[in-house]
């Protein structure tokens, strides 16, 4: 993390506004993209401000090469940017059929990763009220429906969803670098 703030201030510097990240088709299974990172995204990032929904793939782009230098082959990941409300307000169906394809290519998972958060809390990022992602959990329930039609095999009726993942409190006050080591 210290390297990549350091990159940072130096592509800040040259007056740089963005930076792209390559996404291979194996990755959200999507085909080949480039992430672009704007610089804005990441300031609010560090002021603890918002996060950008390019910087959550960001971040499930690390967890796919971690998973696979971990030899963890059983998880799969759909790219937030792809899912979430703003994007099934606008075009619910085809965000249904997305997720439905997704589903398809990823039937061998055993857990599939759907990170869903567009705001930094600090202590308590994931201690929400489910409420809060319906929208998302109905658009996931009829897509499951329509994968569970076309895709032969013993499925679960219904899917599970896990709450309050156990989370790491950070002490207040890290000095700047300590702080960044610890994002």
């Amino acid at each position: 993390m210290y390297k990549f703030h350091e990159q940072y201030m130096e592509m800040s510097a040259k007056g740089r506004e963005m930076f792209g990240a390559r996404i291979r088709n194996p990755d959200f299974l999507q085909g080949e993209d480039v992430l672009w990172i704007h610089f804005k995204d990441l300031f609010d990032l560090y002021q603890l401000d918002t996060l950008d929904v390019s910087l959550l793939s960001a971040w499930i782009l690390m967890e796919i090469q971690r998973a696979r230098q971990r030899r963890v082959y059983d998880t799969g990941f759909i790219d937030p940017q792809k899912i979430n409300t703003e994007i099934i307000d606008k075009y619910e169906k085809d965000t249904e059929d997305n997720l439905v394809h997704l589903l398809t290519q990823q039937r061998f998972k055993t857990h599939i990763l759907l990170p869903y958060n567009t705001e930094v809390t600090v202590y308590d990022s994931m201690n929400k009220e489910e409420k809060i992602f319906d929208k998302v959990f109905k658009l996931i329930d009829r897509a499951w429906d329509r994968f569970r039609q076309l895709v032969r095999g013993t499925w679960k009726e219904k899917l599970g969803r896990r709450f309050h993942f156990p989370r790491i409190h950070m002490r207040d006050n890290l000095p700047h670098k300590d702080f960044i080591t610890a994002v």
